[in-house]
């Protein structure tokens, strides 16, 4: 190893203008390299700017469209609320009416139960239920 290190500071001295060029250049390289990887970085961090940019205005989009949702769902919410209201007063002024066209007759108000809501009649004797009147 000894001799590799004087074999080299032999071709070293012998060189030095080629490694002082060498050398030169390689400076020289890396400063005209500094003013475009200053433009690179400068470049980089108006691009990053901008996706940020991009990424709060989609953030605030998203928002915006979870506000809408929530009050469009409110609203349906309480449409449907006030229409299942109205339905079952409809229901009720249905029932009363049914019983007083039945006057008493159970087979009459089935049957305006099943001509007004599809429900089927079945008689409490065919479920084995004895009325004790």
């Amino acid at each position: 190893m000894v001799l590799w290190v004087k074999k080299a500071w032999k071709w070293t001295k012998a060189n030095s203008t080629l490694l002082l060029f060498v050398a030169v250049g390689i400076i020289l390289l890396l400063l005209g390299q500094t003013q475009q990887l200053k433009k690179l970085f400068q470049y980089r961090k108006e691009m990053m700017a901008k996706d940020e940019e991009a990424l709060k205005s989609y953030v605030e989009e998203t928002e915006k469209i979870q506000q809408w949702h929530e009050s469009a769902t409110l609203a349906l919410e309480k449409e449907l609320e006030v229409k299942s209201e109205k339905l079952t007063k409809e229901h009720k002024r249905a029932i009363v009416a049914a019983v007083k066209e039945a006057e008493g007759n159970p087979d009459a108000f089935a049957k305006k139960i099943n001509d007004l809501w599809g429900l089927d009649y079945v008689p409490p004797e065919s479920l084995g239920v004895v009325h004790n009147d």
